[in-house]
């Protein structure tokens, strides 16, 4: 799963087309899922993190992610449990691929 996310998040890095198409299937409400049933196996969950962000530098996307607030069960709730579970390594991911400053936001305000 962690190594699927990986080569999903370097797609979406990719053009912006292929992030756009990334985000048209849903992928977001994936890697949030991902995230929140791997909360406590480190790879999985911050590579699932990892392809959050990647996928958020899509307008469409983080709209979609940003819209959803902090319900339970949203793909910002599930990026907020990582960072709490997995302070660290989520400091080192977030250098590789940072967060879109939409969605940094909320997470600032969730603090």
């Amino acid at each position: 799963i962690a190594a699927e996310c990986r080569c999903l998040a370097s797609m979406a890095r990719g053009s912006r087309r292929s992030s756009r198409r990334l985000g048209d299937i849903g992928l977001e409400a994936d890697a949030a899922e991902v995230m929140e049933k791997f909360l406590q196996n480190r790879e999985v969950a911050t590579t699932g993190l990892l392809l959050l962000s990647a996928l958020t530098y899509d307008v469409a996307s983080a709209a979609k992610v940003c819209s959803t607030g902090l319900d339970p069960k949203t793909p910002l709730a599930a990026l907020y449990a990582v960072m709490k579970r997995w302070p660290l390594p989520t400091k080192e991911v977030l250098k590789w691929q940072p967060l879109p400053p939409a969605v940094k936001e909320l997470l600032d305000k969730a603090r």
